[in-house]
């Protein structure tokens, strides 16, 4: 079966900025994170107009982090040989907005911190979705790298095989099965727009990431500059590890690369941002959420007698109002919590 490539894009983005934090920020991200702490939630906080939320733990080094549903933004305190600021792109948002795009906000949340400048690019995955190739245990065995480190994880019908772990890493992975356990199937959007795509088949994903020194190698330690080189990193990675056909030669590296591999490494390009993504994952939440309030309002109509869905939401408010009450815990507060724990989306991490 001839492979068909469904999306090409950077899944992870990380990068470093330097400078100086505005006089007054350090003190008021001690107070928010203080507050994240004694009442064990994101507090909200401001940064260039955007709205983010202050963690009550911070990263490593990094005292404080910030996330909203784009980005996570790292801060330190400005401790020498430490860049000032460190901002993470989450995969859905660079699936939904492309990647010069949300860079480029990252650039304006990181000017609204203080004088700073981009200082490196951290690390970049870039992946690569793909059907009609089917990788197996066999091909895992082919796969011929310097890299030491592999590793296998199965569940159900998903997979992912790993080779190294340093500062270049490839996995490979059945992504339709991966988004089917996270229940995150809204993803399917950016494969839909191809006329090829069979919701039925399996999706692997390529995944090359790069960190640190070998950025500096292929010199790209600039998010700019490796932005006008993406397919070269991703070819880089595939001929750093390569899925080879075995030979009568006793040596690997002759054995000639498989056909499709080289199809593959060749076939990487940019694809253009899915807005749908994001807003087909909210409706998704909210027909979870809706799904165990019904649920539950059932089990309440069980317990109180009541049969009609009007019934058993007017004898639930008093309810519900009595328990805010005795809680002394205002609706609206409790809109906001919530807010800031489920309102950005999964990947934020608290």
């Amino acid at each position: 079966m001839t492979p068909r490539v469904l999306y090409c894009g950077v899944d992870t983005l990380e990068a470093t900025f330097d400078g100086t934090l505005l006089e007054e920020l350090p003190a008021r991200l001690d107070t928010a994170k203080a507050s994240a702490q004694a009442t064990d939630t994101p507090v909200p906080f401001e940064i260039a107009g955007q709205s983010f939320y202050v963690s009550g733990r911070g990263l490593g080094k990094y005292a404080w982090v910030l996330s909203d549903h784009r980005m996570q933004v790292r801060i330190s305190r400005a401790k020498k040989g430490l860049p000032v600021i460190g901002i993470r792109l989450w995969a859905s948002a660079l699936a939904t907005y492309g990647h010069e795009a949300l860079y480029r906000d990252a650039c304006e949340i990181a000017a609204g911190l203080g004088e700073v400048v981009p200082n490196t690019l951290s690390r970049i995955d870039l992946c690569l979705d793909v059907q009609g190739f089917e990788f197996t245990d066999a091909d895992f065995k082919n796969l011929v790298c310097a890299a030491s480190y592999r590793a296998v994880h199965k569940d159900g019908d998903g997979v992912t095989f790993q080779v190294g772990k340093g500062d270049v890493v490839m996995r490979i992975y059945r992504k339709d099965a991966e988004l089917r356990v996270k229940d995150k199937l809204s993803y399917a959007k950016v494969w839909e727009r191809i006329p090829e795509y069979d919701a039925d088949a399996p999706v692997w994903r390529i995944e090359v990431q790069l960190r640190g020194s070998v950025l500096k190698e292929l010199s790209a330690r600039s998010v700019d500059v490796a932005f006008t080189k993406l397919g070269k990193l991703f070819a880089f990675g595939m001929h750093w590890c390569e899925l080879r056909v075995p030979s009568a030669d006793s040596t690997s590296t002759r054995w000639p690369v498989e056909p499709t591999w080289s199809e593959l490494s060749a076939a990487w390009g940019t694809s253009n941002p899915e807005p749908r993504i994001r807003r087909a994952s909210a409706m998704e939440n909210q027909e979870r959420v809706v799904a165990r309030i019904t649920g539950a309002v059932a089990t309440l109509g069980a317990y109180s007698g009541q049969s009609e869905l009007v019934d058993v939401l007017i004898y639930a408010l008093p309810l519900m109002e009595a328990r805010l009450k005795d809680k002394h815990i205002e609706f609206s507060d409790l809109v906001a919590a919530k807010t800031a724990r489920i309102g950005y989306g999964d990947e934020v991490p608290f």
